[in-house]
């Protein structure tokens, strides 16, 4: 239960995040790398919160880079 309880708290902040971009949907200059998030992600938990949230946004267009890191400083 903990588990769930953290991956829904991550998927929750991941898409709150990407709700407050700044740019206008209906922009004609919008190129496709504007549709990339990278998210760095360390522990295995976190992990999986990211490959789920890649599944959802895709559906919207989004594109989620995970970039794996080492600590919490990179």
């Amino acid at each position: 239960m903990k588990k769930m309880g953290t991956v829904l708290l991550g998927f929750a902040a991941l898409i709150g995040l990407t709700a407050c971009g700044s740019g206008d949907e209906n922009s004609s200059d919008a190129s496709a790398e504007d549709k990339v998030i990278k998210v760095a992600a360390q522990a295995p938990p976190m992990t999986d919160v990211v490959e789920v949230a890649a599944e959802e946004a895709e559906e919207d267009g989004w594109d989620i880079e995970m970039v794996q890191v080492n600590d919490n400083v990179a």
